[in-house]
């Protein structure tokens, strides 16, 4: 809980129950990651790269999702977003109270409509 995992790469991890409410996750690769049933309220996600995560039954309550700018070595500016490509969840994933949804890229379809997003 609260932990700090910023630019953390955890492709593949299996991270099942594990209580990271409050987490730093900025650009974090969860990518593949296992988190069913794993707590992340509260816990910052901005450009985190969550493609193919299972999130069956995870509580993800009031988590920030979101764009960031920054330099790359050449000077030049680049925009991440938080990545949901081809994510598992289910009825029992908890999303509410989430922001920056707007700035999240692929999200899927009936991830949008189940959440009541444009």
């Amino acid at each position: 809980s609260g932990a700090s995992l910023i630019r953390a790469n955890l492709s593949g991890a299996d991270l099942r129950v594990a209580n990271l409410s409050r987490a730093s996750l900025g650009i974090a690769n969860l990518s593949g990651a296992d988190l069913r049933v794993v707590n992340l309220s509260g816990a910052s996600l901005i450009r985190a790269n969550l493609s193919g995560a299972d999130l069956r039954g995870a509580n993800l309550k009031n988590i920030q999702l979101e764009c960031w700018e920054e330099e790359d070595s050449s000077r030049q500016l680049i925009h991440r977003c938080s990545n949901l490509k081809d994510i598992q969840w289910d009825k029992d994933t908890q999303w509410q109270g989430s922001k920056g949804w707007d700035q999240v890229e692929n999200i899927p379809p009936a991830l949008k409509q189940q959440l009541g997003l444009p």
